[in-house]
């Protein structure tokens, strides 16, 4: 039970909806990153349709949930959802890098990773303060927190967009490893706390 409820503009079903919504799109994404794994890349642009999705969903996440940081602090909520709209376009270009094979897939999830962390950005600053004024349970701000924080590991990305890194071996380390460690938040974390948030206000 969330007491208060989300302090919105809009219906808390809505939110729901659209928070499940962004949670399944998340997880068939890493599906499919599995599949691509396991049999090469004949579902690559399905995969990449399916993350450029989840950014999209994102934002639009974001811009449901604006008001109850507004409500706690307008010039911090701004600069968040500003920060989330940010990173959904880099994660969406990255995609489009990979689906039209403009760049290397691995320069493309670069882009991803780099565009998740500003997300994720956004997810610490959503469930810090929503969570500060209960306004979402302690267990999905707990959730939201670590995801945004693995999913930020991908700001490590930015050194091999720089440098225009179309491989691993030409990417710096950071960005090889340390970088693409943020997939883990963004293709599985996030998409259970979108998941936990949806449900938790339809319950509510």
């Amino acid at each position: 039970m969330i007491e208060p409820l989300l302090l919105t503009a809009y219906p808390s079903a809505t939110i729901a909806l659209v928070a499940i919504a962004t949670g399944i799109a998340g997880l068939a994404a890493l599906v499919v990153a599995i599949l691509c794994f396991l049999f090469g890349r004949m579902f690559g642009r399905l995969d990449d349709v399916l993350v450029g999705l989840t950014a999209i969903l994102s934002a639009g996440l974001a811009m449901l949930l604006f008001p109850q940081l507004r409500a706690q602090d307008p010039q911090l909520a701004l600069a968040g959802f500003a920060i989330a709209v940010l990173g959904a376009f880099v994660v969406g270009f990255g995609s489009v890098l990979a689906a039209t094979r403009a760049a290397s897939w691995f320069l493309a999830q670069l882009y991803v990773a780099a565009g998740n962390a500003l997300i994720g950005v956004w997810l610490i600053m959503f469930n810090r303060i929503a969570g500060s004024v209960s306004a979402i349970p302690n267990s999905v701000e707990t959730v939201g927190v670590f995801a945004g924080a693995v999913m930020a590991l991908g700001v490590a990305a930015i050194p091999g967009i720089l440098v225009g890194a179309d491989s691993e071996q030409a990417a710096p380390w950071i960005s090889r490893y340390v970088g693409t460690a943020g997939n883990l938040g963004s293709l599985f974390l996030y998409p259970l706390w979108c998941i936990w948030l949806g449900q938790a206000l339809l319950r509510s």
